[in-house]
């Protein structure tokens, strides 16, 4: 491949033409490569685990290293030399994890040092470098990256399909057995961050039924396939489905296994998991029912700081549920409890774990005040909050501003929020914007502890810039139409830092029809802002309501000139039914152009 690349550029001088010849000779030799095997981990840059499903190799696991430009190897096992197969390979990362949970010992960092040393072209013993505690010391090439991670999506069942059942002979029950004595070791609290890629990565090795594991024949019943059983479920329903009757029933499966368990250790941390899920597409009812059930396994868990945060999680989602203000305080007040209590270290969850939480829970108190004052009283005890998390972590700042960016923007919502509140409040938001953009772009770590935890959190800027458009949204509602090029300004300023979030252009589209439709909007106008709303179309080209908008501003351009004029929207219009036939906003639209059209001059 290298020779047919280096005679193929000879001589070029433009960089990025050779850079296009190489790239499709690659393309060429890496697809006759992966015609014949399935990746199975990720070992640094460029550099990969694959099972081998055609060819004489058939079964076996190879080392590909595409970062050093030295090909594929075979793996060979260092005891017995023979090739690797799919569960030899398995097996060996099992060892070492296991003997890393139990002893400390160093996990497996790659299968590098499995390729024997002979086959890695012009590597000297001097250019070759030793990594790997876990194997003693082995060989690999020189700027090997220690890296390894499982595709996860790969490993979990299409190495199932590509060998079949006779090819395993004995090797599953050496497995099962070691997997069995390491899920063991991952059920402690302190090794649950592993449990994810274990089972991800070992939980299809048999392709046993579901119907068969939750029977209650009993032959499956073990702590193995019920764990895997467990994380199977909830990976596939919770990733895919979207309805809550799905989670429902997704929940009841996995209640069913856990109370097998009496709901300790990892089932009852499963179960908990699976009820934030529900929670969190529910309604009142639903959420109060996933509560009551998270408080009964909390019960039997009170050491376990998973279920403590899936707890106190579905509270937050029950809160968002409450639509009467004395519901929405006493969930806070349980909230609260829960942040004061991991504040003084009585509970397993860390405090910086519960304050996001609690921030928001003050937020959403805002949905619910009935009055300016009381509102102003919420965002004041965000704002002191802020405060005094000025020189905390990044990420717990960045949660307040967020918080107090939520609380403002529910403020611009309420019906007594005035011009002058609404106007306020934008620009109060587009400070705590701007803030976590800069605390974005901040390194993960602060202050001189570089030992300390650092608390995480998925709130970004583009959460905050959300709040920002839809606050903008309110304020153009009550706006003049003379205040538009400004509004429409800032929420293009918005759109702009943030050009793929769909919440921001949903504002900001929704500003422009507004404007569109006023009496006193010029046709002027009215066609620089369907400009602007065809370019956020042609970033979201499927997406129904921008198009919908796109038509109401074509029916009213023009609309008291001429035919000749007029022609323009009624073509736009019937664009926009060919585009989406059958939608009845389009063609009410479309209908009432026509019947414009018919009565202009």
């Amino acid at each position: 491949m290298y020779d047919e690349i280096e005679s193929a550029t000879a001589g070029i001088r433009n960089v990025n033409k050779a850079d296009k010849i190489q790239e499709k000779i690659q393309s060429k030799y890496f697809s006759m490569v992966e015609s014949g095997i399935v990746y199975l981990a990720d070992e640094g840059c460029g550099m990969y685990s694959a099972l081998v499903v055609n060819g004489e190799e058939y079964g076996h696991v190879w080392y590909i290293d595409l970062a050093n430009e030295v090909g594929a190897f075979p793996l060979k096992h260092l005891v017995t030399g023979e090739p690797l197969q799919f569960f030899d390979w398995l097996e060996l990362w099992l060892d070492a994890s296991l003997a890393h949970t139990k002893d400390g010992a160093a996990e497996l960092a790659g299968y590098a040092d499995f390729v024997p040393a002979d086959l890695f072209p012009g590597e000297s013993d001097a250019e070759i470098g030793r990594h790997s505690q876990a194997t003693g010391g082995a060989r690999a090439p020189g700027n090997f990256d220690p890296f390894f991670e499982f595709y996860d999506a790969k490993i979990d069942s299409v190495p199932i399909t590509a060998l079949p059942p006779d090819r395993f002979a004995g090797a599953l029950d050496t497995v099962r057995e070691r997997l069995h004595r390491f899920v063991q070791e991952l059920s402690k609290e302190e090794q649950l961050t592993f449990s994810s890629e274990a089972l991800l990565a070992l939980g299809m090795l048999a392709p046993i039924p579901k119907e068969d594991v939750l029977s209650d024949k009993g032959k499956f019943e073990d702590f193995l396939y019920d764990t895997l059983l467990l994380h199977y479920e909830k990976e596939m329903y919770f990733s895919t489905a979207s309805e809550v009757s799905s989670h429902r029933h997704l929940c009841e499966k996995i209640r069913e296994v856990a109370r097998r368990r009496d709901f300790s250790g990892i089932y009852g941390i499963y179960y908990t998991d699976a009820l934030l899920n529900f929670s969190a597409k529910a309604d009142l009812e639903g959420c109060q029912g996933a509560e009551r059930e998270a408080k009964m396994v909390l019960a039997k868990n009170p050491k376990h700081a998973v279920v403590w945060d899936s707890y106190v999680k579905i509270l937050f989602n029950l809160q968002r549920c409450m639509e009467d203000s004395a519901g929405a305080h006493g969930v806070h007040a349980q909230i609260r409890e829960i942040y004061e209590k991991s504040k003084r270290k009585e509970i397993p969850l860390a405090e910086e774990k519960t304050t996001g939480i609690y921030l928001r829970s003050i937020a959403n108190l805002a949905a619910c005040a009935s009055s300016k004052a009381e509102a102003d009283g919420i965002a004041n005890r965000l704002r002191s909050f802020k405060k005094t998390l000025k020189h905390e972590a990044a990420p717990l700042q960045m949660e307040a501003c967020y918080s107090l960016a939520l609380a403002l923007c529910i403020m611009c919502r309420m019906e007594w929020a005035d011009l002058k509140t609404r106007t306020a409040n934008c620009v109060e938001i587009s400070k705590l914007w701007k803030d976590a953009r800069k605390l974005q772009a901040k390194p993960k770590r602060t202050g001189t502890d570089s030992a300390a935890i650092i608390p995480k959190t998925d709130i970004t800027a583009d959460d905050i810039a959300e709040d920002f458009a839809e606050a903008v949204f309110f304020r153009s509602l009550l706006a003049p139409t003379d205040q538009y090029y400004l509004i429409i300004g800032i929420a293009k300023d918005i759109l702009k830092a943030h050009p793929g979030n769909t919440m921001v252009a949903e504002q900001y589209t929704r500003i422009l029809r507004n404007h569109s439709m006023r009496p006193e909007t010029k046709d002027a106008e009215i066609k620089s802002n369907m400009n602007a709303l065809q370019a956020v179309r042609e970033i979201h080209p499927d997406d129904l309501d921008f198009a919908r908008r796109y038509g109401e501003m074509a029916r009213v351009l023009h609309s008291e000139t001429n035919k000749a004029k007029y022609g323009e929207s009624v073509a736009i219009l019937l664009a926009l039914a060919r585009q989406y036939p059958g939608d009845e906003i389009i063609g009410e639209d479309l209908a009432a152009a026509e019947r414009i059209w018919a009565r202009l001059p």
